[in-house]
Order: structure tokens, then sequence, then C-alpha cells
């Protein structure tokens, strides 16, 4: 590999020293590139380029996107909704156990560039009596900015998964009822300028074209550990609970027992899906993105894995003595 930049050839005019001696004068340059080196001397592929506005990186691994483009249904039926920003891909974490890896979800121009893709759960949850979702989902170690940045599973109807967009009330398909957990941005910024501090979040849209409303756990997360969330909602009672329990660093399987509870969040308000209740699975981040490679190991990118729905219908029992 070599690390090499281009640019004018002219100089800061200064001379810079150290303990007393001169080391003379330094070039200012307006672009850096690093590159692999072809067997015969010449450049090989690129690996960096930055030219001091904008870096650009090549990420290679071995991943099977799970979409691609918007509204083009890609692996395991998942579907993009929105502008296709990052990549939703899967990995295999060794066995054929795969897992979603979000990355490439960045910022430009104060904009935050988010990624969503949407799956039927192959159930629908109107007049069941309760309703079981799970999802594990370990968080990205950083954010881009201070505000506008999460990654999240997300619930919601048949209104959430066609993406509609609706021009004459401004609202779409993000503004139809659906509940999220996951993680978000917290506010202030570590010493090195680094927006680390991550929290734990529920978000819920209350009823079609109605604002998302949020709470977050003042728990203290470990970014390098796995989360489950264990939703409970009863449809009948228009309340849902969400509990969070600390997995761990290793990745879990859907069948590892709990882990550490951590946070609750209890007797919040279901959205009022209507139709057929909640019917569709999605993925959603915003604001950060991989820096080693956006695998597995890559501590700056969200996982995703083991997600579960159980719907419980109501009945009727009958006791004849």
């Amino acid at each position: 590999m070599v690390l090499f930049s281009e640019g004018q050839d002219n100089y800061n005019g200064k001379t810079t020293s150290y303990n007393g001696k001169a080391l003379g004068r330094f070039p200012l340059f307006d672009n850096v590139r690093v590159c692999l080196v072809n067997a015969d001397g010449t450049d090989g592929t690129e690996l960096y380029a930055c030219n001091f506005e904008y870096g650009y990186r090549m990420s290679v691994q071995n991943a099977a996107p799970l979409v691609g483009n918007a509204d083009r249904e890609g692996a395991d039926r998942w579907i993009r909704r929105g502008n296709a920003y990052g990549t939703i891909s899967a990995v295999d974490a060794g066995g054929g156990d795969n897992v979603v890896v979000l990355d490439g979800f960045g910022w430009i121009g104060n904009t935050t560039r988010a990624g969503y893709a949407v799956q039927p759960i192959g159930a629908v949850t109107k007049n069941c009596a309760s309703v079981d979702l799970a999802a594990d989902i370990r968080p990205p170690e950083r954010f881009a900015r201070d505000s506008g940045c999460f990654a999240r599973v997300e619930v919601g109807g048949d209104a959430y998964a066609q993406g509609v967009y609706r021009p004459a009330s401004g609202d779409n398909w993000r503004s139809e009822p659906r509940i999220g957990f996951g993680f978000v941005v917290g506010a202030g910024k570590d010493a090195v300028g680094q927006y680390t501090n991550v929290l734990i979040s529920v978000q819920s849209v209350a009823s079609t074209g109605a604002s998302a409303t949020s709470t977050t756990s003042d728990y203290v997360i470990d970014t390098a550990h796995w989360y489950r969330f264990r939703v409970k909602a009863k449809p009948n009672g228009d309340k849902f609970t969400v509990k969070v329990y600390d997995q761990g660093a290793a990745k879990p399987l859907a069948a590892d027992v709990d882990g550490s509870l951590v946070a609750t969040f209890e007797d919040l308000t279901l959205p009022a899906f209507g139709g057929e209740g909640m019917t569709t699975f999605g993925l959603a981040g915003a604001g950060f993105h991989g820096f080693f490679g956006g695998g597995l190991d890559d501590p700056n990118v969200a996982l995703v894995d083991n997600l579960s729905v159980k719907a419980l219908r109501g009945g009727t029992l009958l006791i004849v003595r």
C-alpha cells in the first residue's frame, strides 16, 4: 500500500522546527489518496481519497445486499423504502447464520441520509389478544452528528409497508402508524468531538399524519454489546411495553435466554394501526457509517438479528361439568 498526495507545489512560507532544529517547509496539498501498489509499481485499487472537503473510501466485504434500489423486492422479501441511501446487507457470521448490517448512512449539508427497508411479518394482529415482538440489535459505536441519527427495528401496518407519498397533505409513509425501537444519538460530544453518547429509544407514530414521539432510557449502554428488545402489545387494550436486555458482546442466538434487564418502557399508547393491524417489520438507520470494512468486526455499523413475532388470538373456552 502507498500513501501519496497530489496538488499544487505551493508552500506555507514558514519553517517548522522541532527541539530547535529546522525541519523545512511543507507543501499544502489539495488531494490525498491511498492506493494498493501493483506488481509493476503502478497505482492499484484506490482505497481512500480526500480532497479536504469530502473523503471517500473503498469497502470490500463478503455480503449479500438485502435490497438494491427503492421499491424493488430483494432477498427474503425485503423492500427498500425512501431514497436508497447506505447499504442494508446480510453477512454470514459463520455456519450460514446471517446477520443484517446497516452501514453508510452519513450526512451531507446538515441533512441525514436515512435508509429503510420493510418486509411482511407473515401474520396480522387484528383481533389478537396480545402480540410479542423481539429483535437483537448491536448499536453503532458513534453517530455523525447530534440529532437525527438512529438505528432501529420498526413495526407498522399495510400503509407503512406500501410507502405511499401523499403530496396534498405533505405526509408520507413515515407518518403512518408505527413503532420503532433501538438506538438514537444523545446530546454532547466526547473529548475529540465524536458523538458517542448512544441511547436506548422507543419511538411511535400514533395515527396517520401524526408526528413521531420518542422516549429514551438513561441507562449507559456498552456499544460493543448486543441488546434484546422484547415488545408486548395488547391491541384490545391499546397499550404496549418494551423491555431491553443486555445480551453481552457475543452475537446471541434466538434461543439464548434473556440477559440482564437494563430498561423498561411501560404502558405506552399503541398506535391506531387500523385495518389488519401490525403486518410489517422495518429496518431504519441514519447518521452512521463503518470505518473498518463495514463487517461484523466494524464497531461503527449497526447489526440486527433474530427478528420474531408471535401473535396470540383471543378465543372462547367452554367448560362443561
